[in-house]
């Protein structure tokens, strides 16, 4: 029987070469698996050590093959590389998988390749120096027929010190981690032993016949990098996704178990007493047989999670991460965050928004009912003033706007006859004082009434169809006297229908009353009021230009509430309603209001409403 039949005839040439196979093929797998893993600097570092872990162990199945001796200690020292490299994709994960950013550091990266570039480079020089490793055949007292055994020598030992020290700088990573995320650290350990298998296996060897006297660590690496993987898919990742975190964390199995939670989920626990009631560790326990309450938060049942601490209703937002293979199979990680101060706040704010509504609509009722009161005395006034100046006139003396100097009664009447005239002449002129003042009153007073029906919602000021045109012309006739009285040309600068709008024809006819009538009050004798209606921007709009005093430019936001004035105009004349009242009718029929002004030089406000075809029928 020649060598390779022998070698294949031999149980135990096939289990080793059955071992470092399957070794390779796990990794391989857990290399492919690992691609669905989210974080992607841990992906790379854990895909990294499972490939160097799957290649180390199939250096190893060419190791064992019948090859020459060049052919096997080529594979071997390969092998030694490769494994070297396993380090390095270690630390990388470690550093990426705890939030550092080492595996990112030039100067590490650095040092890194120049460690690994030294122990290859002694690796590579090995046949000449021979203080790494030397192959010789074992002879007849081999375990299988054409065994090689390899003797390590002092670089080899120095090596694998300085690879297990590595290894351990990543354990430590990995250990503070859970430390501070109070995380069980069972995981861990498991993985950490591992790490003692093939040395125990490599002192069997170089004792003991009944195992190859060569490295055996490709089979302990390979079990270590895809335990791993499993262990992150099920374990690491939800410590990397609440690591950090202040807020309570679950990690729970499908079927509802606690698989691990953070500090604060544990003190959460503890608040809820379900803890001292249970007597139990919460790790392997159903959330719902140790706190119903939370389990009931963490279901997302309620409709405002609530959850009673001490005595106290605490307010929750829970979010959801999935962690593992596949979706929706997985474990759940369910994060907690109280917001019972953010919903306080919310709730005074909202008490606070329903009292100050419920104030300003009593203030509108009471100025409403205040300004009704008002009217029906002002309007006797009035009227009883104009009465008087009706009466005076009748009597043949002069109009009571007109004062009668005492130039023109140098003829010298009678005593009696002069003060009867006199008498009348002051009455005259209180009357229409009362009257001028009585009027003047009562614009305010509508003014009021009108703002406060607006802001309580009272007056209908959408829906409909207006022609713009029409508008000006019925205002300007109106205001006409006005202006005449003030010495003000008062202009309708429109030609035939003007454009339509979408608005209410009461709200649209406030709108130009209140701003030609604020036009009239602010521009002085001899001065020019215009009136517009045409398409600007393409809406239909109305314009109400003035030369007069004009306004501040950075304070038009303030004029628009109410009893503001611009400074210089006949305060008397006006109550600083006009503006108010245009903002807030224009507001409600859903319109725009664009102002153009300089102190000194006049002023345009423009109103545009939404848009309404013409149709013709």
């Amino acid at each position: 029987m020649n060598l390779s039949s022998a070698l294949w005839a031999d149980p135990a040439f096939l289990a080793y070469l059955l071992a470092f196979g399957l070794a390779t093929v796990a990794c391989l797998a857990g290399a492919w698996q690992a691609r669905t893993l989210r974080h992607t600097e841990t992906r790379a570092g854990l895909q990294a050590l499972l490939l160097t872990s799957g290649a180390w162990a199939l250096s190893h199945v060419g190791f064992l093959l019948p090859a020459g001796p060049l052919a096997k200690n080529l594979f071997y020292q390969g092998g030694l590389i490769v494994g070297f490299a396993t380090v390095w994709a270690w630390l990388w994960f470690c550093s990426a998988y705890t939030g550092r950013s080492l595996h990112q550091n030039p100067a590490v990266q650095k040092l890194a390749l120049s460690i690994f570039g030294a122990v290859v480079l002694v690796k590579l020089t090995n046949p000449w120096h021979q203080l790494y490793y030397t192959i010789e055949p074992a002879g007849p007292a081999g375990l299988f027929p054409g065994q090689l055994v390899v003797e390590h020598h002092v670089l080899y030992w120095a090596a694998m010190g300085l690879s297990y020290a590595l290894a351990a700088a990543g354990y430590l990573m990995l250990l503070e981690l859970f430390v501070t995320t109070d995380t069980d650290t069972r995981a861990l350990s498991v993985l950490a032993g591992l790490t003692a298998v093939p040395a125990a296996l490599d002192v069997i060897g170089h004792t003991q016949p009944a195992l190859l006297n060569f490295t055996h660590e490709p089979l302990g690496v390979a079990v270590f990098a895809v335990g791993t993987l499993q262990a992150y898919r099920y374990k690491f990742e939800s410590v990397r996704v609440t690591s950090g975190r202040s807020v309570p964390a679950f990690t729970l199995s499908p079927a509802g178990k606690i698989l691990d939670l953070n500090r604060s989920a544990r003190e959460l626990l503890e608040k809820t007493r379900a803890t001292e009631e249970t007597g139990l560790s919460p790790i392997g326990q159903r959330l719902e047989d140790l706190a119903p309450d939370l389990d009931v938060l963490a279901q997302g049942t309620e409709e405002r999670p609530t959850l009673e601490l001490q005595g106290e209703r605490r307010h929750f937002v829970v979010s959801e991460t999935r962690v593992g293979p596949g979706r929706g199979q997985g474990p759940r990680i369910l994060l907690l965050k109280d917001v019972t101060s953010q919903k306080r706040r919310e709730e005074a704010l909202a008490e606070a928004k329903a009292e100050a509504e419920r104030l300003d609509r009593l203030k509108s009722a009471f100025l409403i009912n205040v300004s009704h009161e008002l009217r029906t005395p002002l309007t006797s006034m009035i009227g009883y003033a104009d009465t008087i100046q009706e009466e005076v006139s009748a009597t043949g003396e002069p109009p009571a706007r007109e004062l009668v100097s005492s130039a023109d009664e140098s003829s010298g009447p009678d005593p009696q006859e002069a003060s009867s005239r006199e008498q009348n002449r002051l009455i005259g002129r209180f009357a229409s004082q009362i009257e001028e003042s009585g009027t003047r009153l009562m614009r305010t007073v509508d003014d009021l009434l009108d703002l406060s029906k607006l802001e309580a919602g009272m007056t209908e000021t959408t829906g409909g169809t207006v022609d713009l045109g029409a508008q000006v012309r019925f205002v300007t006739e109106e205001f006409r006297s006005t202006a005449e009285a003030k010495g003000v040309e008062l202009v309708a600068d429109e030609d035939g229908d003007g454009p339509l709008a979408r608005a209410n024809r009461p709200g649209v006819r406030a709108v130009l009353r209140n701003l030609v009538s604020n036009a009239i009050t602010f521009t002085p004798e001899c001065g020019t009021v215009i009136v517009r209606a045409r398409r600007a921007q393409e809406r239909p709009a109305l314009e109400v230009e003035d030369d007069g005093i004009g306004m501040d430019p950075a304070r038009i936001d303030d004029y628009f509430q109410p009893f503001e004035q611009a400074e210089g105009g006949n305060g008397g004349e006006s109550a600083g309603l006009g503006l108010a009242l245009v903002h807030r009718a224009t507001q409600e029929m859903n319109g725009s209001i664009d102002v153009e002004t300089q102190e000194g030089e006049g002023t345009l406000i423009r109103v545009s409403f939404p848009d309404e075809e013409r149709t013709f029928s």
